[in-house]
């Protein structure tokens, strides 16, 4: 792998070079336009052999970059390449007084490529001991300067055969290049779905690609492909070239997508290692830091960024986002009170900034400073549910005709109904908080708290039936899934445990409950309640039967009997041998039902 270095120039080497301009940028422009006799799809590529980094004798460095610079031209197709001739680089240097036999570094190196107008540049590092020549080389293209396609580490025994190793090495790597223009092309044509295909030929032309892999790569994120995909194709680029940051970023985004928090937050901050100069990938990487949510390394990010440039307003930005997200209240409101005084333009014109910054001054203690933001803030944005309800919930939800007011502005805005509910329920007017709540998860279906809050309105009420319908209702899907199957569970074993033997309604309400958690998710906790539920109800039923001489409850305590059994069939678990208690439970119940069936449903005659 290259190491990517900086070592900036006593002068731009752009103004360096600039003496060499006349006359030069005319022989290479006669050079890169020549015409060929036949058409071609696209025109000549220019490649440029740096000067070579030596380890040990710079002389066998130097005879390797020769002798490879005139292998690679005897190699290749002379009409789809060509090997630029070191005089016209060795005269760009001399008059500008650069060392033409000197290494450069990477920027000088970008720069030297853009200014001689070549299109693929191989540079690399020899070294030269103990009668063994070492290179370790790659490509780069001069259109898109931070893609690197590595080429294997050539071993051999004298310069001239490692140059002739590492001309066949630099020609097996372009014979991708043909797909990648075509993948290219493709993408700025918005022709994604052809580009991946180019881009898989790319890879099958040459199977170590880095290049074609970057343009499918594109090409799957461009298309929203699925997470797995994109992740396998990053970590492939990877696997080649560990500083690929376009795989990096795409790496880190399949994970976060795949909801790997761990690893995503590891793979976003590596972007900021490999790019720590860089304030747009930083901030990049601060938001997904946000999103995951790791705001205390999102905040470790912003620090490090500020150090480039401290009045970038984004990082100030983040920054308050990151504070709030950890509730730090004080730092998040003397950060916001920093950006309302310099009339930041995002954190004004974003009302989500606004909510942040009452909710900090509130949480800080500052209730007026929140009132105050808060009212400035609904006249800011009249069309913003958020804003208003969070000012009815500051002055209260009761206080003159602000509340009412809010339902009739946004009334599919649940933040409304669900401050009336609590303000009914606490005033002890529960039929109205129920109604509230009922329009609240009407407003968002989604609301799964809403559910639960009506239910426990309804056992309040002394109605569980009603409790039971509304959690019927619920949805059976999101956040809240987990939230409803364990207050079904707890409420159902309580009821249970509350009717007792006397009241048969009761436990079949409180059956219901357990059977409703069991269909949510059935494991073998809502099993085990639900067993022991039903053995319970056919008891009852049993001693039902018993005193009206009634078959049909002896038929209803049958069926109870038989649901049991089919939860116990499926697994209802060992713990403290809660299995083996059920099945002796149910064995004993199973010898009184047959026994009330045979001297309650004989047969007439």
């Amino acid at each position: 792998m290259s190491t990517r270095v900086h070592r900036p120039l006593s002068l731009p080497l752009p103004r360096l070079l600039a003496g060499a301009a006349r006359g030069l940028c005319l022989l290479i422009l006669a050079i890169a336009g020549a015409a060929t006799a036949q058409a071609q799809e696209f025109t000549r590529q220019m490649v440029m052999v740096a000067t070579l980094r030596p380890v040990g004798d710079p002389k066998v460095a130097r005879r390797v970059g020769d002798e490879a610079r005139a292998r690679i031209a005897r190699m290749g197709n002379k009409r789809e390449m060509q090997v630029l001739d070191p005089y016209f680089v060795e005269r760009a240097f001399n008059l500008s007084d650069l060392a033409y036999d000197k290494p450069l570094g990477d920027r000088e190196l970008f720069e030297t490529a853009r200014f001689m107008r070549v299109d693929e540049v191989l540079f690399g590092t020899v070294t030269a001991r103990a009668g063994e020549v070492t290179v370790v080389a790659g490509l780069r293209l001069t259109r898109d300067w931070g893609q690197h396609q590595p080429l294997p580490v050539v071993r051999a025994a004298t310069a001239a055969e490692a140059a002739e190793k590492l001309a066949g090495e630099v020609t097996k790597a372009r014979q991708q290049l043909s797909s990648l223009r075509r993948c290219e092309n493709a993408m700025h044509e918005g022709k994604q779905a052809n580009a991946i295909r180019f881009a898989e030929d790319g890879v099958k032309a040459y199977p170590a690609s880095t290049f074609a892999r970057t343009c499918l790569l594109a090409g799957l994120l461009w298309l929203g492909e699925r997470a797995d995909s994109v992740l396998r194709v990053a970590d492939q680029i990877l696997g080649l070239d560990s500083l690929n940051i376009l795989a990096t970023v795409a790496r880190a985004s399949a994970l976060q997508a795949e909801n790997r928090p761990i690893d995503a937050e590891h793979a976003w901050l590596r972007v900021t290692d490999l790019r720590a100069d860089s304030i747009d990938l930083g901030v990049r990487t601060v938001e997904a830091l946000l999103q995951l949510p790791r705001p205390s390394s999102a905040l470790d990010v912003t620090r490090r960024l500020s150090a480039l440039d401290g009045k970038e307003p984004r990082l100030r930005r983040l920054r308050f986002r990151a504070w709030y997200a950890m509730s730090s209240w004080k730092e998040t409101a003397a950060l916001g009170d920093s950006l309302d005084m310099a009339d930041d333009a995002e954190f004004r014109d974003d009302s989500s900034y606004a909510v942040r910054y009452v909710d900090a001054l509130r949480q800080s203690g500052d209730s007026i400073g929140a009132l105050a933001v808060s009212a400035r803030s609904v006249k800011r944005y009249p069309g913003d549910a958020r804003v208003y309800a969070q000012y009815v919930a500051l002055i209260g939800g009761e206080s003159g005709a602000a509340l009412p007011r809010g339902i009739m502005r946004f009334p599919s805005e649940p933040e409304f109904y669900v401050i009336a509910a609590k303000n009914a329920r606490d005033a002890g007017r529960r039929r109205e908080a129920i109604a509230a709540t009922a329009a609240a998860v009407r407003a968002d279906p989604g609301l799964a708290q809403g559910y639960l809050q009506m239910a426990e309105l309804w056992f309040e009420e002394q109605l569980p039936d009603s409790a039971l319908a509304v959690l019927r209702r619920a949805p059976r899907s999101g956040d809240g899934v987990e939230m409803l199957r364990s207050y079904a569970i707890g409420r159902g074993a309580r009821v249970l445990r509350s009717a007792g033997d006397t009241s048969l309604a009761l436990q079949r309400v409180a059956v219901n409950f357990l059977l409703l958690a069991d269909s949510i998710e059935s494991r073998e906790d809502s099993r085990n309640y639900a067993a022991a539920g039903m053995l319970q109800l056919a008891r009852s039923e049993l001693v039902v039967a018993g005193k009206t001489r009634d078959c049909a409850e002896v038929k209803r305590a049958d069926a109870a009997l038989g649901s049991s059994a089919s939860l116990m069939a499926r697994g209802v678990g060992s713990a403290a041998g809660a299995g083996d208690g059920l099945k002796q439970a149910w064995d004993a119940m199973r010898a009184a039902v047959d026994n009330g069936a045979r001297v309650l449903c004989k047969p007439p005659g």
